[in-house]
């Protein structure tokens, strides 16, 4: 595993070089004239200590404040009472360059708002003449606040940049508090600190990274600013499952249709009582089936069932003749190949006949039951039925219920291809179960974490895929950032036994302040790493309980 070097603000030993000697000593001047704080001079400010991150120094030194008291000499305290605001899931930038463990913390007395996150450069392919700036931003739609810069530099860039700041010029960018070189690999995990006065207007602000290339011809005007999350002041945080994408999107259509024949007959009349209603019905699926350009039929499922009366045996042949005799039917009015259809007959549907008795008011209902659940075979069960009553509950049966009993089901199965994002953003208004979780995931997040569209994308995700495992946590996410407790029950607590639902889990019971519960599931998460979210929730819940 690779180490994590710690970067804090301090004044420089023995001059200022371009390892960041000239921006700790500028951040260092920040911190007294915006936060009115004092280092000693041999000190540096350690990160929380339940921050969980440890830096290579087996003594990490204690951040002092010169304090104007008299008599108490110099007292050393911890810079920072912090409470952790949120943690976000890693985001990978330009180059192979990795940002992970991103969070912001507020001091205890609310007035300084700090910025923790981990720069990773263990996969990273700085060309040599460029340098990768990120800049961690917190911004709402009326105001922005950048932090100081992280420089990401290649070799030949880092050479070209002493010179100029020499000779007295100036970068093409900030000047860095933070300079990574891209091919130093040994330790390839640095820890950024950063720290500003807190403003009201930031409790409804977002955490970005935002991104530049310098060095290239032209390559400052691709600006692009990653989102790192939301809801930053003091509220545990959900994560959200990518969904595996589907290499062949396979689905199916099914339908029932409920055809009349003549006593013992198999042919197909389509003018015969309501049967016309019916093949327009199995007809009509097809059809628009197969004029959509985005689907290709793979195959057409017939399954027919028959009621109970007359012998088993003759009432299976039954059924298969007459789901032969529609699948003919279908290949004059389709011109489909033979080979397209699969035929099946599920005979007598005594366990349709058991549903229909059980949710019906019938009288006797029970005795009905009784003789359906029997360990009697068909005919044997159809006899003691005619005998019930004196026959009076048989006919009841043969007009009421029987008929609901023949019918053919039907499933279309079909493949659709894939779809861009944008073309997902009109799917899921109009066709959503032509998508993919995965592609509904990516609309999802193109519309921004948080936002009511990103929102609604889950929920429909959800009657699309409702039996799904990914759906459901990631539904009950949603309900979690919008305080539905409720709902985010209902979609998390057949799952807790599955280790991605553990940190929702968590973050649920912490918001209804079941802190064992909450700790339990957290911490299960944190150990098995099924979301990173989890330490910084436990870091919270460790606040929470100490404000109880």
């Amino acid at each position: 595993m690779h180490g994590v070097r710690s970067f804090y603000p301090q004044p420089p030993k023995g001059g200022y070089n371009s390892r960041g000697g000239i921006a700790a000593a500028r951040c260092h001047t920040e911190l007294v004239e915006v936060c009115g704080v004092e280092f000693s001079p041999n000190a540096l400010a350690a990160p929380p200590a339940e921050a969980g991150l440890k830096g290579d120094n087996p003594h990490p030194t204690q951040a002092v404040i010169a304090t104007p008291w008299r008599g108490l000499g110099v007292a050393v305290f911890l810079l920072f009472l912090l409470l952790p605001l949120t943690i976000f899931a890693q985001q990978e930038c330009s180059n192979g360059v990795v940002v992970k463990n991103a969070f912001l913390e507020l001091s205890k007395d609310q007035t300084q708002l700090q910025v923790s996150l981990i720069v990773d450069i263990a996969n990273a392919s700085v060309p040599s003449r460029e340098a990768l700036v990120l800049t961690p931003v917190v911004k709402t739609k009326e105001k922005t606040f950048e932090f100081p810069p992280i420089a990401v530099q290649g070799r030949n860039h880092s050479k070209v940049n002493e010179r100029t700041q020499a000779f007295g010029g100036a970068l093409s960018y900030k000047t860095p508090q933070l300079t990574i070189m891209s091919d130093e690999k040994e330790n390839s995990q640095t820890r950024y600190v950063s720290l500003t006065k807190f403003e009201p207007w930031m409790k409804e602000a977002q955490l970005e990274l935002c991104e530049e290339t310098h060095g290239c011809a032209g390559c400052t005007a691709n600006k692009k600013c990653y989102s790192l999350g939301e809801n930053l002041i003091g509220e545990p945080v959900p994560n959200f499952i990518t969904p595996k994408a589907e290499e062949v999107k396979n689905r199916e259509k099914t339908g029932k249709a409920y055809l009349e024949f003549p006593a013992g007959e198999s042919t197909i009349l389509p003018k015969f009582r309501r049967n016309a209603k019916e093949l327009s019905k199995i007809s009509r699926a097809i059809n628009l089936l197969s004029k959509d350009s985005n689907a290709i039929v793979t195959n057409i499922s017939l399954r027919g069932y028959a009621s109970p009366e007359d012998s088993y045996a003759w009432n299976n042949e039954l059924s298969e003749k007459r789901t032969q005799a529609l699948k003919r039917y279908l290949q004059r009015q389709l011109r489909y190949d033979d080979e397209l259809f699969e035929v099946g007959s599920g005979g007598e549907d005594w366990e349709g006949l058991r549903k229909l008795v059980a949710s019906s008011k019938l009288r006797d209902k029970r005795a009905i039951l009784a003789i359906i659940n029997s360990e009697n075979k068909p005919d044997a069960k159809e006899q003691r039925l005619k005998r019930l009553k004196g026959g009076a509950v048989y006919r009841q049966l043969f007009t009421s219920y029987f008929p609901k009993l023949r019918r053919v089901d039907y499933a279309l199965h079909h493949t659709i291809r894939a779809f861009t994002v944008e073309e997902g953003k009109e799917k899921i208004k109009t066709a959503p179960e032509q998508l993919s979780l995965n592609e509904m995931f990516l609309v999802a997040n193109s519309y921004g974490a948080g936002t009511p569209e990103f929102n609604h994308v889950f929920e429909v995700a959800i009657k699309v895929f409702p039996k799904d495992t990914t759906a459901n946590i990631n539904v009950a996410a949603v309900a979690i950032s919008k305080k539905d407790f409720k709902t985010a029950h209902r979609h998390l607590d057949a799952y807790a036994d599955v280790p991605e639902a553990w940190n929702n889990l968590g973050a649920l019971y912490m918001l209804e302040k079941k802190y064992p519960k909450a700790e339990e599931f957290l911490t299960k998460a944190k150990e098995q790493g099924t979301a990173e979210q989890a330490e910084g929730n436990l870091i919270l819940l460790g606040k929470w309980k100490k404000k109880k």
